[in-house]
């Protein structure tokens, strides 16, 4: 299944987040398990220091989870400020669970021309509220020790590099942290202005 249904924008003023802020000296937990340094271009959006409610933060930056089409062609149109990172996340699914456990709420199918100028940098791994598997989330040493033997490698921006390998750590994080799950895989495409 292709990464067509846009689950989520982020406009963030600043830049990602280091592997030094996720690697965090904790005896119990782990975060971040993978071996990449430098940059990560998660999805989280509070590791770029966002409200999750949608609305404008500090700095200029926004997150949004859910937009239909229109909104996400008036948010992208209306971007003109300089050293700006639009990050786009797409799921596989047509719909996303909301905190009613019951419910769900339609995703919007975006047309391919909405993505002119993104590019994929890679797969990121996050729970219903868009926290992130990847970064944000502690793992003990058993949970590492059964994450050693999965060979899941990242790309240059910190994230997961393919999709299969995405829905496989979904199902490890959904194991591990069952508080937060279900886990899933989104596509995050960036673009920087």
């Amino acid at each position: 299944m292709s990464f067509e249904y846009i689950w989520g924008v982020l406009k963030i003023k600043g830049n990602p987040p280091s592997d030094e802020k996720l690697r965090i000296p904790s005896s119990k937990y782990k975060y971040y398990p993978f071996l990449h340094q430098g940059l990560i271009f998660t999805a989280d959006p509070s590791l770029w220091d966002l409200s999750p409610t949608g609305v404008s933060t500090g700095g200029g930056s926004k997150v949004s989870h859910w937009p239909s089409s229109n909104e996400l062609a008036d948010f992208i149109a209306g971007l003109n400020e300089e050293e700006t990172w639009l990050l786009l996340i797409f799921s596989d699914q047509p719909s996303a669970r909301t905190i009613d456990p019951a419910a769900t709420v339609p995703l919007t199918k975006i047309p391919p021309p909405l993505k002119d100028g993104f590019s994929s940098v890679g797969f990121d791994v996050i729970d219903m509220s868009g926290l992130s598997a990847l970064t944000n989330v502690g793992y003990t040493e058993d949970d590492l020790s059964r994450f050693a033997n999965m060979t899941i490698e990242t790309n240059d921006c910190g994230l997961i590099s393919t999709s299969g390998d995405s829905h496989r750590f979904a199902e490890f994080a959904s194991s591990a942290a069952p508080e937060h799950a279900p886990f899933f895989p989104v596509e995050v495409w960036g673009k920087k202005r």
